[in-house]
């Protein structure tokens, strides 16, 4: 490389460098080894415990299929929902330089190319043909909650309510987030202020959010509500709602509301938004499924 391309290199840098100088100041970003050393003991605990359960999780994948189609960024998102957003961060950082995987582009389903492959050999399995989907067994789950500390009972011993507060903020009461219009969600089922407001109306009590996040009594009694209004919202639905799987359906309310649940079953699925998250309702529906129907 000759000096006059070596000058523009060093000018380029020198032009960095006073752009980051200009914004950051003094202040650098924090490395890994300093966001780590930063958390209390609670938080540490915690990023261990989920950065383990993500990592079996992604370990399906990877056994399946050889790579993961999701980055641990994206794939802690979709586990940890209520989880702080820092520790969110913090979590996929550690898990990309301790145990650094694979990511493509999920290949897209070519039904022609399978339907053909199948005269080709009878005897070509089922995951095969569809290039391979993970399949996650029961044994897979019940290491994914102990590893979470969840639960030490199988997966299927666990209630509708245990599976919800698992996935909305792996089970602490006080999480929070506050989402880009303003709005809060607290606790260990992640209720807005709107919903707390159904339940007060409902039962004529008075409490504000602060409060409720600091009330583990009156979280499990909002819950216990919670659960009962949506049931009420799901039978009002009559036989349109018969072969869909409960549980699934209370999810989906819990996600996108009860008017919400009630578009979801009546388009047959069609209705689907997702939150900030990412989080669809199909999504969610699936994740809460003993049956797969709808």
């Amino acid at each position: 490389m000759d000096k006059f391309n070596i000058g523009l290199m060093e000018q380029d840098d020198t032009i960095i460098d006073n752009f980051r100088n200009a914004i950051l100041g003094n202040q650098r970003p924090k490395t890994l080894t300093q966001l780590l050393g930063d958390l209390s003991p609670e938080d540490a605990a915690q990023v261990q415990s989920l950065a383990r359960l993500t990592r079996m999780m992604s370990q399906t994948y990877v056994r399946s299929q050889g790579y993961m189609d999701v980055t641990y960024e994206d794939l802690v998102k979709q586990l940890h929902r209520g989880l702080r957003p820092d520790l969110q961060a913090i979590v996929a950082m550690l898990l990309e330089q301790i145990d650094p995987v694979e990511v493509r582009e999920k290949p897209k389903f070519d039904r022609v190319a399978a339907q053909l492959s199948i005269y080709d050999d009878w005897n070509t399995s089922v995951s095969e043909v569809t290039g391979g989907i993970p399949e996650i067994t029961d044994k897979d789950i019940a290491e994914f909650s102990a590893a979470a500390g969840l639960t030490k009972e199988a997966p299927e011993q666990l209630s509708f309510l245990d599976q919800l507060e698992a996935s909305e903020s792996s089970g602490k009461a006080d999480a929070e987030i506050t989402i880009k219009d303003g709005r809060r969600f607290v606790g260990k089922l992640q209720f807005g202020k709107a919903r707390l407001q159904d339940y007060q109306k409902a039962t004529g009590t008075t409490f504000t959010q602060d409060e409720f996040i600091k009330d583990t009594t009156l979280q499990d009694k909002v819950a216990e509500w919670h659960i009962a209004d949506l049931d009420k919202a799901i039978d009002a639905l009559g036989d349109v709602a018969a072969d869909y799987d409960r549980d699934s359906l209370r999810a989906v309310a819990h996600l996108g509301g009860k008017s919400g649940m009630k578009k979801f079953v009546q388009s047959k699925g069609g209705y689907n938004p997702a939150d900030e998250l990412g989080t669809s309702l199909r999504s969610y529906y699936d994740k809460f499924s003993n049956r797969g129907d709808a």
